[in-house]
């Protein structure tokens, strides 16, 4: 009889491994797995390619919520809901799975119905076979994947989120929360082992601020609260570790990103932090934007009046206007707070306005998305139709092409408005197959 070696395992069934067993299984699995892989039919070779800009985006984006989501540690059975995720991706079927992975087919049957993975290092093997990062089947970071130093990662970090910003600013969200979210998931785990590093963690805290405003592009309403999430995170370290100008730029977007979820409370809270902390003309002038825009919503008339007012020097004050605080924008906010305020006798004198100061200076396109919105629903409200659909049909290329399927949702409520009408019909219709592209609902 041969010798045990006490060491090794079966990766499959458990028991020990002859000492003369090379391999990672024992005979029997070996020739099971044999005869399970010759009864496979074969596998088209894209389950071998990388998954599709679209696919990747929908797989990194319900792996942001379900970590949003979790309320209990990570397990390795987690890896299954990927796997089912992937093969509908793909199209495959769980034999030709097991065959790209080279699992028996009732494995991945029982991995998809919660039992857990036996070999956690197996993940790196299974995410190099489908083409992905690590990071993307269970939504954290494991032991052996993270950055082995901090120093190491802080030299790549802060470029990455640079970058990340950069390419939502120019519409491509989707783009932006691909590279920026493995970087942040070993900005995290790497937080979790070098809790005293200062750098870090203020690296962490801009990782988390970039990955709530983009997630605020992204996301559908009812999904929102995540990007509260993020930067409430982010700010909880800045209130510890960070200087004014970083507090003035969290607390800033996370009460923008509060005043979608209408928590008004604390939305209030953050933006006036905001403005306490604002060192310059123009970072006062976002901060008291947005809280004209939180007053607004609130129908409160004379905090939305005072804020408005306070805005308008300000324009005239900052030493260059930004692709988020420029005259467009402030129109845009003063013509949504007459909206929601119900003011529309004053629509059509700030539309003119509007026209007046739409002069040629860069603006984020998704805020050009935001301004074709509330003009549209100003024409509705004084009787512009025909003026009116054409903005809305002008924010929805433009929200298709950047991917914001809240602002589709926006549309829509925007032309229940007007639904008596047949063109306004057709491009409900239009808006509606839209919202199903750009945020699928999980099965």
């Amino acid at each position: 009889m041969s010798k045990v070696d006490s060491e090794r395992q079966c990766h499959l069934c458990g028991v020990y491994l002859s000492r003369y067993n090379l391999a990672d299984l024992c005979w029997s699995c070996q020739e099971s797995r044999k005869a399970s892989i010759e009864a496979v039919p074969k596998v088209s070779s894209r389950a071998f390619q990388p998954l599709t800009q679209s696919s990747r985006k929908t797989l990194i984006t319900q792996s942001i919520l379900n970590i949003v989501r979790r309320t209990e540690p990570f397990c390795t059975s987690d890896v299954g809901q990927f796997l089912k995720g992937y093969r509908s991706a793909h199209g495959l079927t769980q034999s030709q799975l097991a065959a790209v992975l080279g699992f028996d087919q009732s494995y991945i049957s029982k991995l998809e119905n919660g039992q857990d993975l036996r070999k956690v290092t197996s993940l790196k093997e299974i995410a190099t076979r489908l083409a992905i990062p690590p990071h993307l089947l269970v939504g954290v970071t494991l032991e052996g994947y993270t950055t082995k130093y901090s120093t190491e990662l802080l030299e790549v970090a802060p470029s990455v989120i640079h970058l990340s910003r950069i390419v939502r600013e120019a519409g491509r969200a989707d783009e932006a929360v691909n590279e920026l979210w493995p970087v942040f998931l070993r900005l995290e785990a790497q937080a979790t082992q070098d809790k005293d590093n200062i750098s870090l963690l203020l690296t962490l805290s801009a990782g988390q601020t970039a990955l709530g405003v983009i997630l605020g592009d992204l996301l559908p309403e009812e999904d929102l609260y995540v990007t509260a999430h993020y930067l409430k995170k982010a700010a909880s370290i800045a209130d510890e570790f960070g200087d004014n100008t970083l507090k003035a730029e969290i607390y800033r977007g996370c009460g923008n990103e509060l005043r979608k979820h209408k928590q008004f409370s604390e939305a209030l809270y953050y933006l006036e932090g905001a403005l306490f902390f604002a060192s310059d003309n123009l970072t006062r002038g976002l901060a008291t934007l947005l809280l004209a825009r939180a007053y607004g919503e609130m129908g409160d008339q004379d905090h939305f009046d005072e804020k408005i007012e306070e805005a308008l020097p300000l324009l005239d004050k900052a030493a260059y206007f930004t692709a988020t605080f420029n005259p467009i924008m402030i129109q845009e906010v003063h013509l949504r707070g007459l909206l929601n305020l119900r003011r529309f006798d004053k629509i059509s004198s700030t539309l003119e306005k509007n026209n007046k100061s739409n002069m040629v200076f860069h603006i984020a396109p998704q805020w050009r998305v935001i301004s074709h919105l509330t003009t549209a629903e100003a024409m509705f409200r004084i009787g512009s139709i025909d003026d009116g659909l054409a903005e809305i049909q002008s924010a929805l290329v433009g929200a298709e092409v950047c991917k914001l399927p809240h602002q589709v949702q926006r549309a829509i409520r925007s032309l229940k408005l007007v639904e008596g009408y047949d063109s306004a019909r057709q491009i409900f219709s239009q808006a509606h197959t839209l919202l199903t592209k750009l945020a699928p609902r999980p099965s």
